[in-house]
């Protein structure tokens, strides 16, 4: 049986190619008829500049991608692994302008994505048009995540190459190269993303446990094989971890970017996992049913498949019950449930839906079965108002903003074609060209909120915030603000955490039983008011006095206004050694003589 023919190639492909082209006449005439060339939010998704910085940091030569945004870290390691940004930098490292680079990568890994969602369903042996329904389901539920640059738009291709490689090898256990490969594609998704691996490491642990019990014992053996391959793959990426592990401030980074301790589960966990077993409870009761209907591959290879995949989804998101540790898990875990609800669903309508079968079943089956349907389309529906394609054009969109962010090529083209060396800017950090300078120019930033993700002590971010924000700022500020410079793991999931504590605990009634359960509280509260208005004497008797100091100690040589985005109080051209070098009415850039 052929399993992908020309013609669906073809169709795929032009599927593509118009999920990558539509956003930009959409664009180009909501700005204005003026074509973008500094991509905005239609293609970026939220939060995508981000990604352009660390794409931007390996172009400049540092393929270790250490710190994307201040300069006396370039050369350092990433606290995350970094596969997926050289992939998505490839089209920048040979040439291509920035808006080149996001429409073919969107369109390479939207094709790649289609095109591995249809083989896996002509592999769990669905006909050529349900396999096309799936494809398009699944791409348009993370049609939003695909839209980001690197993100899940790389690492979903690459993860559904390790559920093909999953599903061969179980079909023919004994197959050398298909052993192979599912070694290679395990350890592949380790080097791309971390939480994807995750649930790879629990596939991996649930497969010999279905296997003894199915009592497959040559099975067993080959199983030994695949594990060899992937221990052997992964010795680099174990080797890398010790190295990011022993880097100092390493465990700051985490604690910033959201690792917590709690043995709780998350509204986010129930919630997703909720689905999964949704779809485990229907096809348990649908399962006696319609057995007679199911072949002998169908019950060996893609029954386990898609159960040993799920629970392997809902044990990631829970494990912090038995660890105590969470670091986003289910936000993350949950961008691969989408896809898995998907397939599932397709998989399960269709065999529901099958000639033989729909002609036999009893009524009993038959409500199950509307039942079951009724689930998978609100699921589905679910998933596709929160990440279908509607949100590449969403109303909450400031086009207006984004022509104005257009403008930001010129002052930045100056600054890359006239400043040689690589040099420390200056930006408003209320702003909005300091989000723009690393990805348009080779220059570093004195203060970035995106720097909490890299490693970097948290005193040292503490001071550039302080520093950066030299022209105006409160202890409300630092208050409010507190997510910038202390990561939202600080700022947010450490006190909603307690809380949930506390709920639970006052729901339960474990005062009672002497466990005191203490009171709820707020972002100030739980980090102590000391410690905000410690932090603004430092700004009063540090920063404020000594700012050339301050930015001497930062490496800062330029300084750069913008009259439209900026906000009115910052004004670098005050200071003492500040020389202007470029104007244009809407923008000035000032180089620091000390």
């Amino acid at each position: 049986m052929q399993l992908v023919s020309w013609k669906h190639t073809l169709a795929i492909f032009l599927v593509a190619a118009f999920f990558a082209a539509i956003p930009y006449p959409y664009m180009y005439v909501k700005m204005g008829y003026q074509a973008p060339t500094i991509p905005v939010a239609a293609y970026t998704g939220e939060g995508g500049e981000y990604y352009f910085m660390r794409m931007e940091e390996i172009k400049d030569g540092y393929p270790l991608m250490g710190n994307p945004f201040f300069i006396e870290h370039r050369e350092e390691i990433s606290p995350a692994f970094f596969l997926a940004d050289w992939f998505a930098a490839i089209p920048l490292l040979l040439g291509g302008s920035w808006m080149f680079t996001v429409i073919f990568n969107l369109f390479l890994w939207s094709f790649l994505f289609l095109l591995l969602v249809f083989l896996l369903m002509r592999i769990l042996g669905l006909s050529s048009r349900w396999s096309i329904a799936g494809a398009l389901l699944s791409y348009m539920e993370v049609c939003w995540l695909m839209a980001r640059p690197v993100s899940m738009q790389v690492i979903f291709p690459f993860y559904i190459l390790f559920l093909i490689a999953f599903v061969l090898w179980l079909k023919d256990t004994q197959h050398h190269r298909k052993q192979a490969l599912l070694g290679f594609a395990s350890a592949l998704t380790a080097y791309l993303y971390t939480y994807a691996w995750q649930i790879v490491i629990v596939v991996l642990l649930l497969t010999p446990i279905h296997l003894f019990f199915a009592k497959r014992k040559n099975s067993l053996r080959a199983f030994v094989r695949v594990i060899v391959y992937f221990v052997t793959l992964s010795i680099p990426l174990i080797l890398f971890t010790i190295r990011q592990i022993d880097q100092p401030f390493y465990l700051e980074t985490m604690q910033r970017i959201g690792l917590i301790d709690t043995h709780l589960p998350t509204s986010a966990s129930i919630e997703a996992g909720a689905w999964i077993c949704a779809l485990f409870a229907l096809g348990i009761f649908l399962y006696k049913k319609i057995y007679p209907y199911i072949d002998a591959n169908e019950r060996t290879t893609v029954i386990p498949f898609f159960v040993i995949v799920g629970l392997s989804m809902t044990a990631v998101m829970f494990s912090n019950i038995i660890t105590g540790k969470d670091l986003e898990l289910p936000q993350h875990i949950e961008r691969f449930v989408v896809i898995w609800f998907a397939l599932a669903s397709v998989y399960l309508c269709s065999r529901l839906l099958r000639g033989e079968m729909s002609r036999n079943i009893s009524a009993s089956t038959f409500v199950l079965g509307v039942l079951l349907i009724a689930v998978v389309s609100f699921g589905n529906i679910r998933y596709l108002i929160n990440g279908g394609p509607g949100m590449m054009f969403s109303p909450a969109f400031n086009f207006t903003f984004y022509k104005q962010v257009q403008g930001f090529d010129v002052p930045l083209s100056w600054l890359r074609d006239n400043v040689k060396e690589q040099s420390v800017i200056w930006a408003d950090p209320h702003g909005h060209i300091n989000d723009y300078i690393v990805t348009q120019s080779q220059h570093y930033v004195l203060f970035k909120a995106a720097g909490v993700l890299h490693i970097v002590s948290n005193k040292e971010l503490e001071e550039r915030y302080l520093v950066a924000n030299y022209f105006d700022l409160s202890e409300a500020d630092l208050e409010n603000d507190y997510w910038s410079y202390g990561g939202v793991g600080n700022a947010v999931h450490q006190w909603k955490t307690e809380n949930r504590r506390v709920r639970v605990c006052k729901i339960l009634h474990l005062d009672y039983l002497g466990h005191p359960c203490g009171e709820l509280t707020d972002r100030v509260s739980w980090k102590g008011k000391s410690y905000f208005t410690e932090l603004y004497q430092e700004y009063l008797d540090m920063v404020k006095p000594n700012i050339e100091d301050e930015l001497k100690k930062y490496h800062v040589s330029y300084a750069i206004r913008d009259n439209e985005t900026d906000t009115p109080v910052f004004k670098p051209g005050t200071l003492a050694g500040a020389r202007e070098i470029y104007t244009d009415g809407r923008f000035t850039i000032y180089k620091f003589e000390y």
